[in-house]
């Protein structure tokens, strides 16, 4: 019963508490211990589903996916997965700030050829994100050992993390929320 809670908690964060700073990032202000993974990835899914219909979301997953044949959903995964690691070069939020880039943002600015930078919550987004406007059904899994502490996409059984090997989970987490998006 506690998740219901939890996400109530969130929601009422999300109408008086983030504020959008500029270039589609949200300063999270983050809630103690699992109700902060729980808030953070209610938003990543809010920003992540609001994202998909963004044109260029869409023509970026059709470009990564263009070498796997139809229906091989675990390659269009792991190729969605590629392409991000690819694109966006891994740099951690500032200690004791949670900032959330919204996916469509860095499409746009990847589209431009500019430098684009995010977290494993940003990444994870933007796979996302573009795995479901091709109609795969992604999985946030929030995950740590005794705190959380990392996020990753889960899409046609296999995990989607560009800040590891492709196909490998992070780690074997003792503490795991996992939100369909």
């Amino acid at each position: 019963m506690w998740p219901w809670l939890i996400a109530g908690v969130v929601i009422l964060w999300l109408i008086r508490g983030a504020s959008v700073t500029v270039h589609g990032q949200v300063d999270v202000p983050q809630l103690p211990g699992a109700a902060g993974i729980v808030q953070t990835i209610g938003l990543m899914r809010a920003m992540t589903n609001q994202a998909i219909a963004h044109p260029l979301i869409r023509q970026h997953a059709a470009r990564a996916t263009e070498h796997v044949a139809r229906g091989h959903q675990k390659e269009q995964a792991l190729a969605i997965g590629e392409w991000v690691r690819v694109k966006v070069r891994y740099v951690p939020d500032p200690l004791h700030k949670e900032n959330l880039t919204n996916p469509a943002t860095m499409a746009t600015a990847i589209h431009q050829g500019k430098k684009v930078f995010g977290d494993c919550d940003d990444m994870s987004m933007l796979v996302a994100a573009m795995g479901k406007s091709i109609g795969l059904q992604p999985i946030f899994h929030g995950v740590g050992r005794k705190t959380f502490h990392h996020v990753y996409t889960e899409m046609a059984g296999v995990a989607i993390d560009p800040t590891v090997s492709l196909g490998v989970k992070p780690f074997d987490a003792q503490r795991r929320i996992s939100v369909q998006v």
